[in-house]
């Protein structure tokens, strides 16, 4: 027999129920985490660049904003300061310690260089300086970096990430690049805590945006300062204006890494200090969510045997991460990343076979130009494409009469097509900007920036890598081929060195009878000199004077260099 305890007539039962069910929506609202949160703005999170403002974090950390591109940090300690990264140029820097020794006159122990990126370090000398506002002290600080920093950092200098950085961006770059002192390094492999002014720190490896990027974690007051891996936009991970396309998945665990300690704060390198934890969630969450998209999407096609031009079609954001406000802020159009996605699994060849063994471009240029019906033609086509409004039309039309046949007219009309693409709303920061730097027919590469400074800094390696790719072949005669003996007076434990220019290429290797790969082989000219000016040669062409008549021995009338 069943017994009611205690009953209810059927309309109060009705009603329990639905204050159960309020109740527990409520409580499952409070406590589940949502798959997107809402930041309807980012606006408070965006640096006034004409405004130079120091930023109070904590009683601990300070942020100088506005002082060039980048933002710095100064973290104060119980007997001096750490300084994560040194701003983009001496001037900056500058400022931003005079500003800092109004807050504190503990001296500079410890820097932190997020990663090499002109815009970090250029500004470092400065705070080397000993005469510092800030304080004197009895040593110079140590600068903490990934291992790969020194790597990373001659790779940059020494091959032509420098200039296209100078044509596609408004980023000034020191005609003698960064000058890092070497012998203040401390780097380390992976992450590492370090105590520093009785701060427990640690540096935690990203390796996003380059091979050497890391971030600092302060775990005390749960303080994240992050290189520009992490801000306000989606990164640009195949960078356009040069350098090495970045590993996407790398990123992605970057991130992960970020996302697991839960900061507080969030210190990053473009943007204002996010100070509420909901908010980084949030940015994080959605940063990540639209690589992964874009990355897992794009390999679905490639696995379906899909192209760049066919998959950029078909790709688009749902529309929580498409209209997100970090979308809006955007560096990179997706296009952009999906097209660098591909290229970073399968390579360059786009599915056009007529990529594969293309006729010159001045060629099809010329045929192009007379298939239109002449030059005056395709002038008025593209006039009227501009009129029109059809700008990308018009951009590939008056292209055609770029170089040799261009006119004031044609140039004309190509920066007008140019600046009115730049103009478009919803374009991303960087399309935008490399849209108004194109403008103009040719593009113009800044002279050589490398001066004898960097040459000596570089490893000998990496000296000879900017030897053979400086070689012009059309500088020498067929059947040129000379060998010369290097013996290094200052270095005696380094081995003697066989240079040999043999069908335009030059080829360095072991110069002692038993480590030639030819033993009966015999140099034309054996040279006695010191490691520094071999340097120099190798990077700029030229020895100082004490070498000049060996200069003239080993490159005669053959002035085989750029």
């Amino acid at each position: 027999m069943e017994s009611v305890i205690w009953a209810l007539p059927e309309p109060e039962l009705v009603l329990v129920a639905f204050a159960v069910s309020l109740a527990f929506s409520w409580w499952s609202y409070g406590h589940t985490k949502p798959s997107v949160n809402h930041l309807k703005s980012l606006d408070h999170l965006i640096i006034d660049k004409q405004a130079k403002k120091i930023l109070k974090v904590d009683e601990h950390v300070y942020i100088a904003s506005g002082y060039g591109t980048t933002t710095c940090a100064l973290i104060e300690g119980n007997d001096g300061c750490v300084l994560v990264n040194a701003l983009d140029s001496f001037e900056w820097a500058m400022e931003a310690r005079s500003a800092f020794s109004f807050i504190t006159k503990k001296p500079l122990k410890a820097i932190i260089l997020s990663r090499f990126d002109p815009s970090f370090v250029n500004g470092l000398p400065i705070w080397l300086e000993n005469d510092s506002p800030m304080g004197k002290r009895k040593e110079s600080p140590r600068i903490f970096v990934h291992e790969e920093f020194p790597k990373v950092m001659n790779e940059h200098l020494a091959l032509a990430v420098k200039q296209r950085l100078s044509v596609f961006s408004n980023m000034t770059i020191s005609a003698d690049g960064p000058n890092v002192p070497i012998e203040l390094l401390r780097t380390f492999p992976s992450d590492l805590t370090v105590d520093i002014c009785g701060l427990a720190l640690e540096l935690v490896h990203l390796g996003g945006l380059a091979k050497d990027e890391i971030g600092l974690w302060w775990p005390e007051q749960r303080i994240f300062f992050a290189s520009d891996s992490i801000g306000l936009e989606i990164p640009d991970l195949f960078p356009i204006h040069g350098g090495p396309q970045r590993d996407p998945m790398q990123w992605i665990e970057g991130v992960e890494k970020v996302q697991k300690l839960e900061p507080e704060v969030l210190i990053m390198s473009h943007a204002r200090p996010i100070l509420v934890q909901a908010e980084i969630k949030e940015v994080l969450e959605i940063q990540q969510a639209v690589i992964r998209f874009l990355h897992d999407q794009t390999v679905r096609y490639m696995n379906k045997g899909l192209f760049p031009d066919q998959i950029v079609e078909l790709i688009k954001l749902p529309i929580a991460l498409g209209n997100h406000p970090i979308m809006a802020l955007s560096q990179v159009p997706t296009s952009w990343i999906i097209r660098g996605l591909f290229n970073y699994y399968m390579g360059w060849f786009s599915g056009k076979a007529s990529e594969l063994n293309p006729q010159s471009p001045s060629v099809a240029k010329t045929k192009w130009i007379q298939l239109l019906g002449g030059e005056l033609n395709v002038l008025q086509h593209a006039q009227r494409a501009l009129a029109q409004d059809e700008l990308e039309w018009g951009l590939e039309l008056i292209e055609l009469l770029h170089g040799a046949n261009s006119t004031a007219e044609s140039r004309a009309i190509h920066n007008s097509i140019m600046v009115q693409l730049a103009a478009r709303p919803g374009l991303a920061a960087k399309e935008r900007e490399f849209l108004t730097s194109l403008a103009g027919p040719t593009l113009r590469f800044a002279q050589e920036p490398t001066k004898s400074l960097i040459a000596e800094n570089l490893t000998l390696n990496e000296c000879h890598m900017i030897l053979r790719s400086r070689v012009d072949p059309s500088k020498f005669p067929t059947g040129f081929n000379k060998k010369i003996r290097i013996r290094f007076t200052d270095h005696a434990n380094l081995p003697l060195l066989s240079v040999e220019i043999r069908n335009s290429v030059v080829v360095i290797q072991d110069g002692s009878s038993e480590g030639h790969a030819n033993k009966d082989w015999r140099p034309a000219l054996s040279v006695e000199l010191e490691l520094n000016a071999w340097k120099v040669f190798c990077v700029h062409g030229t020895l100082d004077e004490r070498y000049q008549a060996y200069y003239q021995k080993m490159v005669g009338p053959y002035q085989g260099t750029k």
